[in-house]
């Protein structure tokens, strides 16, 4: 069983995916664990076929119950480009369904870009034109 992380985790994501590549061209990754948490990531080349992706993940998820002691984990694709459907998310989809269906886990599937995350099993995602840091209001002194 796999708990759906908050939108708010999925923001947290963005923004951190963000920080780390201010260019808008970088190379693809997926990784699997808890957003905002522990993960583990690989690089997610084009060229790997369905086989090769299933295994990657497969790994990731194993790597991941073993330092989570079996706690629920997502796995989520970081590339560049709009976040709506894109051939990277067809490769990697089906081989993550079959990696966490394989362990007996429901799959669970994001795509993360530098604007915005989206699954691309249900549609449901957000995107932003300018996504920055919410900055913390100094506490209100008082009279």
């Amino acid at each position: 069983m796999t708990s759906r992380p908050a939108p708010a985790a999925w923001r947290a994501e963005v923004l951190a995916l963000r920080d780390a590549h201010r260019s808008r061209s970088f190379p693809p990754a997926l990784y699997v664990g808890i957003p905002g948490g522990l993960r583990r990531g690989v690089p997610a080349d084009a060229g790997l076929d369905h086989g090769l992706r299933a295994d990657l993940t497969a790994a990731l998820l194993a790597r991941h119950r073993l330092l989570e002691d079996h706690r629920p984990a997502v796995a989520w694709l970081c590339r560049p480009g709009l976040s709506s459907w894109h051939d990277l998310d067809a490769a990697w989809l089906p081989a993550v369904a079959q990696a966490f269906l394989e362990a007996g886990e429901e799959p669970g599937f994001v795509v993360l870009t530098r604007t915005g995350w989206y699954d691309p099993r249900t549609g449901e995602g957000r995107s932003w034109k300018r996504l920055r840091h919410r900055s913390r209001r100094p506490a209100d002194p008082g009279p």
